[in-house]
């Protein structure tokens, strides 16, 4: 299924032949150079009165990679989201994002909060307060966008992951070398526009918005991703009601290393709306 936004076409799978109008909806965005088939394992366990829908983001996976980079900022991206659950003519749908799809989940949310009914947020990141490290980072993703082009997306996710946040995950030889694998099909020019302007440095700092959020929130992390866990105990102190599930064992993609413990806590937080 293809969804257009200003002449950009968004793919989207789902675990149901059609759309059921009769049944919740819930929308999992994925990560930094993933895709909407990285949800499949999921699908299966939703409970029968919601239908499952992923996305692919706008440059990862049979999504439209475009020139125009107006397309990668985090604006444009929560509208193309917008027009996503427009024209599937869904009401208050949950939103689940991983990392980078959690931000976006979480902007979303913070816009739109009165038009979703839930969030789930894995591993993700509300951004950057500071001015100086918003700009090293900016920078920083820049000068690694300019590498991504120079060396191509195999050695580029190669070294991706060989950053201490996925050191769990690659003690899983099987796991790393079918993750790595499913990389090589990606765009380059949609990966590259989406590290360079939907960086944390671009993006806004959601920290001082989250008490807009009205709804339920379900924060999941990784107990040996001690980033992750400190963002979602800063997120609690502010959002006190928020449910927040530690995955023990797990690192940065808890979805990935611990599924059946990830579709548990996603199952139990989606009894609330049955």
């Amino acid at each position: 299924m293809k969804i257009d936004f200003q002449g950009t076409k968004l793919n989207l799978i789902s675990n149901t032949e059609g759309l059921d109008q009769s049944k919740k909806t819930i929308l999992f965005f994925h990560g930094f150079g993933g895709t909407a088939y990285d949800w499949k394992f999921i699908f299966p366990s939703i409970p029968e009165n919601f239908q499952a829908i992923a996305i692919d983001l706008v440059g990862h996976g049979k999504s439209d990679s475009p020139t125009d980079t107006h397309f990668y900022y985090s604006e444009s991206i929560i509208s193309q989201i917008r027009e996503v659950i427009k024209s599937l003519n869904v009401t208050t749908p949950i939103l689940c994002g991983y990392s980078m799809g959690g931000r976006i989940a979480l902007g979303y949310a913070i816009q739109y909060t009165n038009e979703i009914s839930a969030l789930i947020l894995e591993s993700s990141s509300p951004g950057i307060i500071d001015k100086k490290e918003r700009k090293n980072r900016t920078l920083s993703d820049s000068r690694l966008s300019e590498r991504l082009e120079t060396i191509g997306i195999e050695k580029f996710f190669n070294e991706w992951y060989e950053q201490p946040l996925f050191n769990s995950l690659r003690t899983d030889t099987q796991l790393i070398e079918k993750l790595l694998g499913s990389k090589s099909e990606q765009n380059i020019i949609g990966i590259k526009n989406s590290l360079k302007y939907f960086s944390q440095g671009l993006m806004p700092s959601y920290w001082n918005q989250l008490n807009k959020i009205s709804v339920p929130i379900l924060l999941i992390s990784g107990s040996l991703d001690q980033k992750y866990c400190n963002f979602n105990r800063r997120i609690k102190t502010i959002l006190e009601s928020a449910k927040w599930e530690i995955i023990n064992g797990a690192g940065h993609n808890t979805h990935l290393e611990k599924p059946d413990e990830f579709i548990k806590l996603v199952n139990k937080f989606l009894k609330g709306f049955s």
